[in-house]
């Protein structure tokens, strides 16, 4: 009996050591995560704050980038039906010489337009901007919806250039000058 008692004694003070190791595991663990994480969260801020430094100074070019990008493209699309009117719009959707070549000017002025219009820090130059998103939006859904309506919510549909120039022209719709 005396045997038992002292074996259940040193069983207890084995488990209050162990309790008080757990503990202090745990304190450290807690601890060191709190700590890591302070300085990992802190270190972030301070890379972020960086990278956002960085790019406010030149937050302006990523929109002209991209309304160069746009308007390039239409201005390559519009251009490639040239000699007006363009016989591949007349043979292919059956258009009159007339609807024809309003396509083709309507492409290449267009994207001329929308790169000008960048320049005109004025009313006037967001105006021509929306505009220039209006009818590269209006002939976009055209365009997918006369020349590739088997393409609607397919891959095809989000791999093609089309529906990036549809997004162009819907983000200068909306946006307009504002950078």
């Amino acid at each position: 009996d005396h045997t038992k008692v002292q074996n259940l004694h040193l069983w207890h003070t084995k488990l209050r050591k162990l309790k008080k190791c757990f503990f202090v595991l745990a304190n450290k663990l807690t601890i060191s995560h709190f700590v890591m994480d302070h300085i990992t969260k802190d270190k972030m801020q301070n890379l972020n704050n960086k990278v956002n430094s960085f790019f406010s100074n030149i937050n302006a070019l990523a929109s002209l980038i991209f309304r160069f990008g746009i308007g390039v493209a239409f201005i390559i699309h519009g251009a490639k039906k040239f000699p007006l009117p363009p016989q591949g719009l007349i043979e292919y959707f059956g258009l009159s010489p007339m609807l024809a070549s309003t396509v083709a000017l309507s492409e290449l002025l267009t994207g001329l337009v929308l790169i000008i219009s960048g320049f005109i820090k004025n009313p006037l130059g967001n105006i021509l901007t929306r505009l220039s998103g209006l009818n590269i939006t209006i002939l976009m859904i055209t365009i997918l919806i006369f020349a590739h309506k088997d393409w609607f919510f397919t891959t095809k549909l989000f791999t093609s250039e089309q529906i990036f120039l549809l997004i162009g022209g819907i983000y200068f719709l909306i946006k307009g000058n504002r950078t």
